[in-house]
């Protein structure tokens, strides 16, 4: 929900024990991964960010009629159109087979006497713009709405606020199966007198990447203020995880302090990589390769750390 988080990216090897080729590595001051293939495999991450600050809007006490119209605001200085035609020009530069993407928001504005009897009358559309500017290079493998709010604008006015999670693909890249899901720990806020689970979630593929099959998860797990329940959706994603017997990519939106434990339960083997870079340009600029005369396994990362 913050736009200044920390980004972690969670690439998580799950490989079956009949997997004859699997060799072990130590990357250069990371962890051990298996590397599976001498073909490097690329996936990206990104946070689209929302386009506003909305902590005020949830702040006990928040006068929904002064923190909403500076929200709106925000949101125009932010300027998502131009931003998104920045993202779309770093992903064809890198050219990645998968991107999981957060904060995939939907901003539709409306008019009605209440949020039951909406008519729309204008969408900015966050999903749908970004994957316009790709040209046709990607397409929406899945996708899930999250937290949906109607905020009044006054005089009849409303913008209904939709948080989304997806997974885009490469136009060549196969796809065997799709799923999403939202998690059973979710933190109950108040807006504006009216309550509600902030709802989280997750969405999962399976692809098909260099010739071997991978289990593609991505998720944007609640912030460090509900530090309880962020802990509870990562417990509930490491055991979704665990069960998977195909190799698992797992990028995603973490909003873990790199101080952070892991939290009881999660994956034994691991690599977290965190990337504390402010804006998309500079985060995963940095790439380490495998060595000790096994294939390489290039990582595009920030900086590496280990966990247990």
């Amino acid at each position: 929900m913050k736009r200044f988080t920390s980004l972690a990216l969670f690439i998580t090897l799950f490989a079956a024990g009949a997997c004859s080729d699997r060799t072990e590595v130590l990357a250069p001051d990371g962890p051990q991964f298996g590397v599976l293939s001498a073909d490097p495999i690329s996936v990206l991450s990104r946070n689209l960010y929302l386009g506003a600050n909305i902590d005020p809007l949830i702040t006990p006490g928040a006068d929904p009629g002064q923190v909403i119209p500076a929200a709106l605001a925000e949101l125009q200085r932010t300027n998502y159109p131009a931003r998104a035609a920045k993202l779309a020009l770093e992903i064809a530069a890198r050219d990645p087979q998968l991107v999981g993407l957060q904060e995939v928001t939907r901003y539709v504005f409306a008019t009605g006497p209440d949020p039951l009897h909406l008519t729309p009358t204008g969408m900015l559309d966050f999903l749908g713009i970004l994957v316009s500017a790709l040209g046709g290079e990607y397409e929406v493998a899945v996708q899930q709405s999250n937290v949906s709010l109607a905020l009044p604008l006054g005089g009849g006015n409303w913008v209904v606020y939709t948080d989304g999670d997806a997974i885009l693909k490469r136009s060549d890249v196969v796809l065997d199966d799709s799923a999403h899901g939202h998690y059973e720990n979710q933190v109950s806020l108040n807006v504006g007198g009216y309550q509600f689970d902030n709802l989280r979630g997750w969405v999962a593929v399976t692809a098909e990447l260099n010739g071997r099959s991978y289990r593609f998860y991505n998720t944007h797990l609640e912030i460090q203020a509900f530090r309880p329940y962020q802990a509870a959706q990562a417990r509930e994603l490491a055991g979704m995880l665990a069960a998977e017997t195909l190799p698992v990519l797992q990028p995603g939106d973490i909003n873990s302090a790199t101080t952070n434990t892991a939290p009881a339960g999660a994956a034994r083997r691991r690599a977290t990589i965190s990337c504390a870079a402010r804006d998309s340009s500079t985060c995963g600029s940095a790439s380490r390769t495998a060595s000790a005369g096994s294939p390489a396994a290039r990582l595009r990362i920030c900086r590496t750390r280990r966990t247990s």
